[in-house]
């Protein structure tokens, strides 16, 4: 069996062109004499373990417990821990008290820290909002009204924050949250 040159699939032998993206097929000549294990020309060497049979992937993914390509990888091959590791901690923060968990648990994490500070930051808000909505807001008339209304407009808009905060930290992103997240809180 011989593989296309261009996209990487397997085409029977004989075939001119490939059927998947139409590239023409260099045909080999007749092996004699051929060294087992060494490959044919227009065929890719596969280096599989003893034993294991090649899979047929889609060119360009990884088989099962090999590292993708065009990741961020170090000088042996193995993907750079920090954030990835991290996200769900990151994710944490924004669960209201909650941030205390990746507040002590991740303290030596960059990411993680970077998103505590902005949970913590949502989280004060939320609270200095129901407090005047409890206490203000009880006290009726006019005034009181229109601060609880605010202090409820502030919750909904720290609960899209919140929201916002998660998907940048599941996306691994160090990104600030509008209006509130230059505050910092730790270090």
């Amino acid at each position: 069996m011989a593989f296309c040159p261009k996209c990487g699939i397997q085409v029977a032998d004989g075939t001119l062109f490939c059927p998947g993206c139409g590239t023409p097929i260099p045909q080999a000549a007749p092996a004699q004499n051929q060294p087992y294990g060494q490959p044919v020309y227009g065929q890719q060497v596969q280096n599989q373990p003893y034993g294991q049979q090649a899979q047929n992937q889609p060119y360009g993914q990884p088989v099962y417990g090999q590292q993708p390509q065009g990741k961020a990888t170090n000088a042996a091959g193995e993907r750079k821990a920090g954030q990835e590791a991290q996200k769900g901690m990151a994710v944490l923060s924004y669960f209201g008290f909650l941030f205390l968990i990746p507040l002590f648990a991740a303290r030596d994490d960059e990411f993680v820290q970077f998103h505590v500070n902005q949970g913590i930051a949502v989280f004060l808000v939320e609270i200095a909002a129901n407090i005047v909505m409890q206490t203000v807001g009880k006290s009726g008339g006019i005034i009181g009204l229109l601060l609880s209304l605010l202090a409820w407009i502030a919750c909904f808009v720290m609960f899209i924050f919140s929201i916002i905060g998660i998907v940048h930290a599941a996306k691994g992103e160090y990104r600030q949250i509008p209006l509130i997240g230059k505050c910092t809180f730790i270090k």
